[in-house]
């Protein structure tokens, strides 16, 4: 039997071909590449800097590092930030220059040295080269208080490339008070059949929908942080699902990605920077434990202009834009104290008791009809921004909100503007509940300070007492507030004073002593309203 002889593999030219806006203006014929020497290395280097910032037009800088845009060829995939290779950028050298080094023999020609796309990469600080903070598929608010649709915006270096038909609606070129109105009505006609809390008012509920609506394409001009959007209900099947899916195709023209939410903060890290790291307009995490917050958590919402962490399994550092609006969702949600303030709530309480068989939908499919008049929903959300800042952007509600000043002046001002809600004011429930803790803990803190006076004490003797004959039954009931259904054992209830350090309720300030060598910390409960006693004269209990 004869072997037919094995061919040898032929070289595969793959071309990839970048949507219009993202062209790269590379020449191909060899003739017309410049030539570099690849000595010394720093010319080299500057040389080629300068023909990449010229002719690759679909290279940026990003957080200290070289970025491209990637449009996933999959449907439904969503343009993505992609930190560029070593492999990448030699590719994209090799047909921008030819290279030569000089030899014995005169010059010789070579390929696109090794060291090259390292010494680019590591440089981090790309002159020429355009910065990118985020890219978006729906048209944006600008600076000026245009609207920006196409193309890369040099005033907030977002990267616009709609989707299919985001063009094809238009607002009024200069709208007014009355064309934001008519634009509000239009936006709230698409969720008037959800079962909006009536607590405070059903109104503001749907006002605090409309500024998560509003801050999608406002969170560029927004020179700070954004609070983060809470879609809370009162059992499944309410429709928080729909709705969010609803908020992000009107301000983003497609849907949101959904994360469940864990309990575990190493693996929160790494959900927030695989929504980070890639330039996700959203972030949704879903069934969120209670209560939910915390000093990561905080942090993450409050940091501006850059959101800092390392590199999963390394010591790399990254800065990335904090541009990403985030949304938690959940059943009789619970936030801790400190993550309240920084929250903006939707709560959706069906009147019904099995919400999943409702029928009496004015749109059977929301959520196709939405995607189909996309574009007409965003250029309404625009128009209110944009005749507001015509406007001179009033100010209607008198009192800021902490750490989002910037937010607060356009997309919650806005909306009361055209609504006369304030989308703030279904964040008060939230901390009526918030608030429920704080008297648990304001009662404890007072049948402590009745016992043990200004002196010191453990948490297993707090507990002791807590639990004993002078107890009282409120003194009990906001001990197991505080336990949240936890036993009360030493261990548990030294948490929760942990978490109380410092805190004063009813003038009376929690202060840690001491660690103590077989109890663990002494505590003492300090009454701010006194002035305290000398130094030295502080009764003790014993020798603890």
């Amino acid at each position: 039997m004869s072997v037919e002889p094995i061919r040898p593999l032929l070289p595969i030219n793959i071309h990839v071909i970048e949507p219009e806006v993202l062209d790269a203006e590379i020449v191909d014929d060899d003739l017309e590449l410049p030539l570099i020497n690849i000595r010394p290395e720093h010319e080299a280097v500057t040389r080629v800097m300068a023909l990449l910032a010229a002719h690759c037009k679909d290279l940026f800088h990003r957080g200290g590092e070289l970025v491209r845009v990637v449009c996933p060829t999959e449907p439904h995939a969503a343009p993505v930030i992609e930190t560029v290779s070593q492999h990448w950028l030699r590719d994209q050298i090799s047909r921008l220059a030819r290279f030569q080094r000089q030899g014995r023999d005169g010059s010789q020609p070579c390929l696109v040295p090794d060291w090259l796309a390292i010494m680019l990469l590591d440089r981090r600080d790309y002159p020429g080269i355009r910065s990118l903070r985020a890219v978006a598929e729906a048209p944006i608010l600008s600076t000026d208080g245009q609207v920006h649709r196409h193309g890369y915006d040099p005033d907030t270096a977002v990267l616009v490339l709609p989707g299919a038909g985001n063009l094809t609606a238009r607002m009024p070129e200069s709208p007014t008070l009355k064309d934001a109105q008519e634009a509000t009505a239009k936006l709230l006609a698409v969720v008037q059949d959800f079962p909006f809390a009536p607590a405070p008012s059903v109104e503001s509920h749907r006002a605090a929908w409309m500024a998560l609506v509003l801050g999608l394409p406002a969170r560029y001009v927004i020179d700070g942080p954004m609070p983060y959007g809470v879609i809370d209900a009162s059992s499944q099947s309410s429709g928080k699902g729909v709705l969010m899916q609803v908020t992000t195709l009107i301000g983003t023209g497609r849907h949101a990605t959904v994360t469940p939410c864990s309990s575990d903060k190493e693996e929160l890290r790494r959900v927030v920077l695989s929504v980070v790291l890639p330039g996700d307009r959203v972030g949704w995490l879903d069934e969120i434990p209670s209560p939910f917050g915390g000093r990561a958590w905080n942090a993450l919402c409050t940091a501006w202009p850059t959101y800092a962490d390392r590199k999963i399994r390394t010591s790399s550092a990254l800065k990335l834009p904090a541009l990403t609006c985030w949304v938690i969702s959940g059943n009789n949600v619970l936030l801790d104290a400190d993550s309240t303030r920084r929250a903006l709530i939707v709560r959706l309480e069906p009147d019904v008791e099995n919400p999943e068989n409702r029928g009496d939908f004015r749109q059977a499919d929301l959520l196709g009809w939405v995607k189909a008049h996309q574009p007409d929903l965003i250029e309404a959300a625009l128009t209110i921004l944009v005749a507001f800042h015509i406007a001179g952007r009033p100010r209607v509600i008198k009192e800021p909100i902490g750490s989002y000043e910037s937010w607060d002046g356009l997309v919650r001002q806005a909306v009361a503007w055209v609504t006369g809600q304030d989308p703030m004011a279904p964040r008060k429930e939230m901390a009526s509940l918030v608030d429920c803790r704080r008297t648990a803990w304001a009662q404890v803190a007072q049948f402590l300070h009745d016992i043990f006076g200004g002196r010191s004490f453990t948490s297993r003797q707090a507990l002791v007492e807590l639990a004993g004959p002078k107890s009282t039954d409120a003194a009990r009931e906001a001990l197991d507030e505080l336990l949240e259904g936890k036993p009360a054992n030493p261990r548990a209830w030294g948490f929760v004073l942990g978490r109380h350090r410092g805190l004063i309720a009813r003038g009376l300030r929690l202060d840690i002593v001491s660690p103590h060598r077989n109890e663990g910390l002494v505590y003492r409960l300090t009454d701010t309203r006194k002035t305290p006693e000398p130094h030295g004269q502080e009764s003790t209990q014993g020798e603890l």
